[in-house]
This record gives structure tokens, C-alpha cells and sequence, in this order.
């Protein structure tokens, strides 16, 4: 995450450079190469099915704990997978075969027909599972080293249909193979081929279902095929590879394999994508449809077409194989979901997108109409979320923040209402989940689970069968519903400890992008201990947030930009007041940004406010009068981010729009040629086309701004080459800076995707992201002895040990700049009179 001007975190995912196309199956065979190149979607921890749950834990201590509390003789788990809800079709993965009553019986153990406190499932003892998923009548877990992209499937439940990607056993020898790539033991294998009532049970077509409880590896065909993800459908199966391939097996009723069928397949097979050389980041299983996320951003959908769920319009009644859904502006997107018959995504602002289905309010957009393409959620714009989760009638989504929203069928919203939800309704962190952040949420069908940072495990929604895994909290909880979320324990009324993610442990994943290095104890005490999240200068003038959403100022006030009511200055920090002219409620702020005699404020609904000096109508309020007090600034219905410069401002919305206004001197406001002498009063939204930006900079005579690709535009004076064009020439309407160079010397080559900008008076400072410093404009603010007129790379930082200095974030003064690399160091140079 890297700050923008106003330094709200904005999240960069870096598009990989591919090393080798994908051609298909053949590729397989040929081993993997792309092995760090697909920045693949987290993998899930927590999942919730139709009747079940299942959360993995890598609590050591936890782990090698059984159901009574006790210490188990084991002490080396790696990872523990935790299961309650119902054992029907061996989904706890507890002993053999179902007899009358919904009992499992097995010689001396009678096993109940559900699990209403989490149990470890002690056949993945020693595995290193990393990733849970839950189908409507079986589940899989994805084992995978430590430092490896890609691992192996074991999945076990219900048989039939091909759901667990092998034919049925038709005899004891069949039954040993199968038994032979299971996690069942050598001599519990052999009690089972010598037991004829399981053996009949197994292999009898008399006998319409077979279950198996000890998870089996999937194979794929090859030993070059390695999974990095996996995604349960109700009864069926996606499997994503370290290629980026996809793979499904199990009932295909509704062409929702997408393999060109309507059939089922007993065995993985490939699902060939559009275009050859599409590489797939993300997938998601529903009921009868399916989807998957490119590397690109661009979603894909097939399967059964009804109400919409596939977005892929009104005329799209199924699609046997993946077709990409092309939408107007072409957005990027992050992650996807699938519910029983509406689908949602986030797009690469952290926005929320739903459609399909709408009874039940479950797309959230406050009606129950059908939508056949994509429709963001209103009532989300302004929350960057990073998560989405589908039940049957029900949605959640999670922000980065740490916040669950929710929607739909009201007992699966956790809201406790008596009532659907019909739009998105956020649950109070500390009514809902004791105050902690949430960090992964999961939807099942009828309930739904959330993880927090801490560890801890809240369910909430239809409780039976036990779903919820509450029975530790009383018996009068095994199948009761919870209309709003509830901790899960354990035997003891002991929490049960969900993952935990620790940056310290090796190899699960790479940090592709800028971190923040380590603190020492003091400072990071001190760090947590504070309450301001922004600070903000002008020219002579001050401002600080603070997180409960406050405001102080302090500097000059000749215009107002210190909102004294007297214009005088403010020596010390004073609390602003300000008031929502429509609420009459006091407004809390979320950013500011400061010119050199004007402010600019973000409130938390994503109003837009200014006052200072007007004099080129740069608070955007249709005059040119000075004011004092913060003002709504009407024309412009949502902003996500601003930039202020001398005398012009530029907001973003969230949807990747942008806007200008204030003195159009030398094209800063990006207008064209037509509007270089004059100002503008109002903000005007800059003709970008598809291109959305995520970032922008105001200096004092020009502007630069990074779009959601990484592209960078700069526009306004080029005295000094401050654009980065090639030359010095004035620049009207923004212009992409398609070349740069690594030294004076050497030769221009094509950009990289940059994901920071800042402006100073007379250069332009950007982070690549590689975390590298490209520097252009006037010669004594970029250390050379002559003007750059080229984004150059910066090779002035020499940091001992350091092969090449990677950049945190960077600040760009009038005529001085600030530099702050991963270990740990702050670097100034420039103008220091």
C-alpha cells in the first residue's frame, strides 16, 4: 500500500511480466515456470458449506489439543483442520459407513450424526494445509510446502457424480487403490478391505450413495500438476494450478464444469479459457455457475444463465465454457464470489459489484429485481473492501478497514433484524465481534463465519444440524440460530484459534510489494499509542486528522485556510468545527489536503469540503470569494481522494474518475489548449476514456497522476522537463510517459507500472512497482548538473549491503525531496537556503 496525497492507503497489485506462455495441457508436462508470477487470491481459512464449517488453524498449541482439552500424544502438527456441522456422507471425516437413526456405526464407536463443537480432524496430522474449502456434500483441503506455489488436493465426502474427481470401486482391489492414495493408516486400511459390511457399502451399485471419510489426493494426470487453489461448488469441483490453469471434476448438470459438456466428469479436466494465453489468479464454485479472474482483471462466467448470474446479459441463458463479461469503461477486478444464483466482485478500487438473483434483497442494491450484468452497490461506494462472500440469499463483504458489511435473508446477515436487508448494513465491530478486526470472512449457504486478526472464530445464521459450532457454549447452542455472531469455542469454553498470520513465517507468501520495515519496541508502542493517522502542510498553514475522524489546524489565516473566524493566525493546533449542512450533525473528516493557502477535506461518507482563498475559484465552489468555513462543494457527488496545489485542485472518485478545478495556467488543469488562461470554478471531469486513475499530485503549474494500470500522466508547465516528456514544452490535456531511462547514457526504454507520484515546483519524483525512485525536471531538485526531461532512474541512494535501494515512499517539496527506503532510512536532497 502506498500513500496518495492525501495518504489514504490505496492497494497496488503488480500485473506479472509472464516468462512463458500458456498452450494448453501440453505445457503441464513441461514443468512450471511462472512459479512467482501470479499474484494469486488469498487462500481461504475459514469455509462454510451447506450443513458444515471448516477452519484451519496454525496454533501449534491449539493443534495438539483433542476434543476433551487434553494434550494429544502428538506434539508436530503443522497445520490443524478444524470441522463441525453434520457427519452426513462422512463430511467430519469421522468413522465408515451410515446405519439407521443418523448414526455411524464403527465396531465400538458410535459416532452422533452431527458435530456441534469444532473437532481437529487428525488425518492431516503433519500436513501443511493451507487452504479449506466446503461443497454442498463433500470438501477439500489444499497441502502445500512451505515456499512452493503450487501443492496437492485431498478431498473426501460424498462420492457420486465424480465429486471427488474418482470413478467408484466395483471391487476390493479398486477399493485398495483408492485406499492406497488416502491418509487412512496401514492398519486401519486393512480392518476396512477385510470388512465386508464396508466393502459392500463401498462397491454395491444396491447401495445408491458411497462416502469416503478418509481424505484421498486428487490426481491431475500428471506429477507436473501442482494447485495453488481450490474452490468447492455445491457438488463440484475447481482447482486452480501454479500456471494459472483451471481444473474441474464432479457433476456438471449445468454445463458449470465449463468444459464444453453437460455431464459429469469423474477425473480433473482441463477448462480451456477463451483466449490460449489467459492465466487465471482466482476462481470461484457456486450451485450451477462458476467464475474465474484473470491475471488481467477481467472476470469470466459459465454455466446455468438464470437471473442473471453469469452477467453476462439478459440473452445469456447458460455457457458451457468461460466467456469473459465485458463491461462499459472495461473495469479491473481483485476478487470474485458466487452464491447459489447472484455472483459479486470487487473491482480494483475496493468496490463492490453484484448481480443475478435479487429476491431477498441478496444483491443489495435496496430491490428485489433480477440484474443481468454487473451492478455496483450503491450503499458501499466509499468502502474500499478487499473481500466479497455469497450465501443462498445472503452477502458480506469485508473492507480493509477490518469491517463486515452485510446483506439479504435476515438471519444470515448478523444484523439480528426481523427483516431482510436490502442493502448493505455494516456490523458493528464491537456489539458483533468483541471489538476485534476481522481479517477473512466465509458465506455458507444458510450461515456465515468470520476470522479475526487475533485468531478468533465467529459464526453466526441457521444453526442446525451444528452448523454454527457453538455447542461449547451451552447445550441449549448446538442447533440453535444466531441472528448475530457469536464466538465458536471449544471443549473447556476454550476460544477456538483460528489462522493466525504471522510475516515472520517463511515461504507461504511472497511480498511482491513495498513493506514497511520492523520498528523497535519504544517506537512501535509509541506508534500504536497514537491517534493521528494524517498530518498535512500548506504554505503556511497546518493540519492534522486524527482517527476518531477530528480535525485540527493550525498556521496563517489571512484567507481563511486556518478557518478562524477572524482570519488571524493559530499558533497552537485547534479543533475544527464543522457541521453537515443537511444533518446538521458534526462531520467527520477522513483526509485533508493542503495548498498553499486553501483546504480541501474528505469526510468519512466521502463529502467533499473546502475554504482558503478562492481567488481562481480553486475551492471549487462556483466563486471567487474567500471563505473561512469548510463548504460543501455540491458539483461533485463522491470523492475517494484530492490533491491540492497553488491555486488548482483535482479529486478522484471512487470510481476511478477525475476532476479538476482553480487556475488553468499552462494546461495544470488538463482541459486542453482552449483553457490555458482562465480559471475554473466548478470541478470538470477530465476526458479519460476507460482509464481510471488512482493517484494524482498537484504541484504548483502542473499535475501528474497514476491510472490503475501503473501508466503515468503528467500535464500543465514543462519548464525544466518536469513532465517527463522528452522535452520542455507545455502539455494541455494529460499524456501518458510511455519511455524512461536507467541512466544518462544508456537508451530509453519502455515505462514501468509506476504506483506513486508527487509534484514539487519544478520536478516530478515516482515509485515504479519495484519500489525503484525515477526522477525528472529542473537539475539542482534531481542531483544532476543539467535539467531531465526523461523519467530517470534514481542511482544517487547508496545503502551499505544494499545491491539496489528499494523506495517506501517518497515527498516532494518545493524545491527539496524526501526519500524513505525499506531499511529503514530517510534521504533529503535539493534547495537548502
Amino acid at each position: 500500500a502506498k500513500p496518495n496525497s492525501l495518504t489514504i492507503l490505496n492497494t497496488y497489485i503488480p500485473h506479472p511480466t509472464w516468462r512463458q506462455q500458456w498452450h494448453g495441457a501440453s505445457s503441464l508436462e513441461s514443468g512450471a515456470v511462472l512459479m512467482a508470477s501470479i499474484n494469486f487470491a488469498e487462500p481461504n481459512r475459514i469455509s462454510a458449506g451447506f450443513y458444515q464449517s471448516l477452519v484451519l488453524s496454525n496454533n501449534a498449541d491449539q493443534g495438539e489439543h483433542g476434543a476433551e482439552g487434553e494434550r494429544a500424544e502428538s506434539s508436530h502438527h503443522k497445520t490443524t483442520v478444524f470441522s463441525f456441522g453434520t457427519n452426513r456422507n462422512c463430511l467430519q471425516a469421522a468413522e465408515d459407513r451410515p446405519v439407521a437413526k443418523g448414526t455411524l456405526d464403527s465396531g465400538d464407536n458410535v459416532n452422533a450424526r452431527f458435530s456441534a463443537e469444532p473437532l481437529p480432524l487428525e488425518q492431516f496430522e503433519g500436513l501443511n494445509i493451507v487452504q479449506v474449502s466446503c461443497g454442498g456434500n463433500h470438501c477439500a483441503a489444499l497441502d502445500k510446502r512451505p515456499g512452493e506455489e503450487g501443492g496437492e488436493v485431498w478431498i473426501w465426502g460424498l462420492g457420486n457424480g465424480g465429486r471427488l474427481g474418482a470413478e467408484r470401486p466395483k471391487s476390493a482391489r479398486e477399493l485398495k487403490e483408492l485406499l492406497d492414495m488416502s491418509l487412512c493408516p496401514e492398519d486401519r486400511k486393512n480392518r476396512l478391505l477385510n470388512d465386508k459390511g464396508y466393502l459392500r457399502w463401498i462397491t454395491s451399485e444396491e447401495v445408491a450413495k458411497w462416502s469416503l471419510h478418509m481424505p484421498i489426493k486428487v490426481k491431475f494426470g500428471s506429477a507436473a500438476v501442482r494447485v495453488s487453489q481450490i474452490s468447492c461448488g455445491t457438488d463440484y469441483t475447481l482447482a486452480l494450478t501454479e500456471n494459472g490453469a483451471i481444473f474441474a471434476w464432479g457433476i456438471g448438470s449445468y454445463g458449470n464444469l465449463g468444459i464444453g459438456l453437460v455431464c459429469d466428469q469423474w477425473f480433473p479436466a482441463l477448462v480451456e479459457m477463451p483466449e490460449d494465453n489467459t492465466k487465471c489468479c482466482q476462481i470461484a464454485a457456486g450451485t450451477k455457475h462458476a467464475m474465474a479472474l484473470s491475471t488481467k482483471g477481467t472476470m469470466y462466467s459459465w454455466g446455468f444463465g438464470g437471473h442473471g448470474r453469469l452477467g453476462q446479459g439478459a440473452s445469456c441463458e447458460a455457457a458451457l465454457r468461460p466467456a469473459a463479461i465485458k463491461l462499459e469503461g472495461n473495469p479491473s477486478f481483485k476478487f470474485i464470489a458466487v452464491g447459489e444464483a447472484h455472483s459479486a466482485s470487487i473491482d480494483s478500487l475496493g468496490q463492490v459489484w453484484c448481480w443475478g438473483a435479487g429476491s431477498f434483497g441478496r444483491c443489495g442494491h435496496g430491490e428485489e429485481t433480477d440484474n443481468m450484468v454487473p451492478k455496483q452497490v450503491s450503499s458501499l461506494v466509499g468502502e474500499t473492501c478487499c473481500q466479497v462472500a455469497l450465501g443462498v440469499t445472503h452477502g458480506l463483504a469485508l473492507t480493509v478497514k477490518g469491517t463486515v458489511w452485510s446483506w439479504g435473508g435476515y438471519l444470515y446477515t448478523g444484523h439480528g433484524d426481523d427483516d431482510d436487508v436490502e442493502t448493505a448494513n455494516d456490523l458493528d465491530p464491537d456489539d458483533s465481534f468483541d471489538g476485534h478486526t476481522i481479517v477473512e470472512i466465509a458465506a455458507g449457504r444458510f450461515h456465515s463465519l468470520a476470522l479475526t486478526d487475533s485468531g478468533e472464530v465467529f459464526s453466526w445464521g441457521s444453526g442446525s444440524m451444528g452448523r454454527l459450532g457453538l455447542g461449547a457454549s451451552g447445550e441449549e447452542f448446538k442447533t440453535k440460530d444466531s441472528p448475530t455472531p457469536r464466538q465458536v469455542l471449544i471443549s473447556g469454553a476454550v476460544p477456538l484459534k483460528g489462522w493466525l498470520k504471522e510475516e515472520s513465517k517463511a515461504g507461504n507468501e511472497t511480498e511482491s510489494r513495498p513493506v514497511m520495515p520492523a520498528l523497535d519496541g519504544n517506537l512501535l508502542a509509541r506508534t500504536q499509542a497514537a491517534q493521528v493517522q494524517q498530518v498535512a502542510c500548506g504554505g503556511m498553514h497546518s493540519a492534522a486528522v486524527e482517527k476518531d475522524g477530528s480535525c485540527w489546524l493550525w498556521g496563517h489565516g489571512e484567507f481563511g485556510q486556518n478557518a478562524s473566524p477572524d482570519l488571524t493566525d493559530i499558533s497552537k493546533p485547534v479543533l475544527l468545527h464543522a457541521l453537515d449542512p443537511i444533518g446538521n450533525s458534526k462531520i467527520s473528516v477522513l483526509a485533508v489536503a493542503l495548498g498553499l493557502e486553501h483546504c480541501l477535506m474528505i469526510s468519512t461518507q466521502h463529502d467533499l469540503y473546502s475554504w482558503g482563498r478562492n481567488h481562481q475559484g480553486q475551492l471549487g465552489l462556483g466563486t471567487t470569494t474567500d471563505t473561512n468555513e469548510p463548504t460543501r462543494v455540491a458539483a461533485l457527488s463522491k470523492a475517494s481522494s484530492v490533491s491540492a496545489g497553488e491555486d488548482h485542485s483535482t479529486a478522484t472518485t471512487p470510481m476511478g474518475e477525475i476532476y479538476t478545478w482553480g487556475n488553468a495556467e499552462c494546461g495544470k488543469l488538463g482541459h486542453g489548449s482552449s483553457m490555458v488562461r482562465s480559471s475554473m470554478g466548478f470541478p470538470k471531469q477530465l476526458k479519460m476514456g476507460s482509464i481510471r486513475i488512482t493517484q494524482v499530485s498537484c504541484g504548483p503549474t502542473h499535475t501528474a497522476m497514476v491510472g490503475m494500470k501503473g501508466n503515468l500522466y503528467t500535464f500543465g508547465a514543462g519548464w525544466f522537463g518536469r513532465l517527463g516528456h522528452g522535452n520542455m514544452d507545455n502539455q494541455y490535456s494529460p499524456k501518458h510517459i510511455e519511455r524512461v531511462t536507467e541512466s544518462l547514457e544508456g537508451e530509453e526504454m519502455d515505462s514501468p507500472r509506476f504506483v506513486e507520484v508527487k509534484c514539487g515546483s519544478f520536478h516530478t519524483v515516482a515509485v515504479c512497482e519495484n519500489a525503484l525512485l525515477w526522477v525528472f525536471g529542473r537539475d539542482s531538485q534531481v542531483c544532476e548538473s543539467d535539467h531531465i526531461n526523461v523519467p530517470l532512474l534514481f542511482r544517487k541512494i547508496e545503502e551499505p549491503g544494499v545491491p539496489r535501494t528499494q523506495v517506501l515512499s517518497v515527498a516532494a517539496g518545493a524545491n527539496h525531496t524526501l526519500c524513505a527506503t525499506r531499511e529503514g532510512n530517510l534521504w533529503v536532497w535539493g534547495d537548502n537556503s
